[in-house]
């Protein structure tokens, strides 16, 4: 493990410990037994460190996404349903589980457009790869319809009803994807 990956390391740890707001600098520098300065060798300051925590975090919790396999049966409206129900399902998970860490996840992708468009364009491209649709459009709709089961900013909205609302909403989305099945098929 290198000296970056390290940091990254101890920086969820600390922050799943005593919450993002709380964790200093010198806090990482001390439990990896190196000074603060030898920090900035790999960070320009705790802004960055945050960034690039929220982003692995990120990749961590969206790995099932990346990419994404769908069974060699299912149709194009299964494979949506499912990859927009797994990337649901797991940014559900990971706000019950690791609230520190989702409460760090949430001020940064909600305030730094970079990190909003990495999240945006690599869950776009993921549902791609896994769809064959080439209309980026169309997909970023279908992300954006789906928003209300992940994007972090409804969280405090998420409850035991969860699954049922979603299953819900995606009846009234559902029949694009098979439309567009039909035109394939046509």
């Amino acid at each position: 493990m290198n000296t970056k990956e390290k940091i990254m390391e101890v920086a969820e740890k600390l922050v799943l410990k005593k919450g993002f707001e709380k964790v200093t600098l010198t806090d990482i520098a001390s439990e990896l037994d190196i000074s603060q300065p030898a920090l900035y060798k790999h960070y320009k300051n705790k802004a960055e460190v945050w960034e690039s925590l929220t982003t692995s975090w990120f990749d961590k919790i969206t790995a099932k996404l990346l990419p994404f396999q769908a069974k060699a049966d299912q149709s194009l409206s299964e494979i949506c349903h499912d990859w927009l129900w797994t990337l649901c399902e797991s940014k559900y998970q990971a706000y019950k589980e690791a609230p520190e860490m989702f409460a760090l996840y949430t001020q940064y992708a909600l305030r730094d457009p970079k990190i909003a468009d990495y999240h945006l364009d690599s869950m776009v491209n993921s549902l791609s790869e896994a769809t064959g649709i080439k209309d980026l459009t169309a997909l970023r709709a279908l992300y954006f319809l789906g928003s209300r089961y992940h994007y972090s900013g409804f969280a405090s909205r998420w409850d035991e009803h969860f699954q049922e609302d979603f299953e819900s909403a995606w009846k009234l989305i559902e029949p694009y994807f098979r439309g567009l099945e039909e035109e394939k098929k046509a």
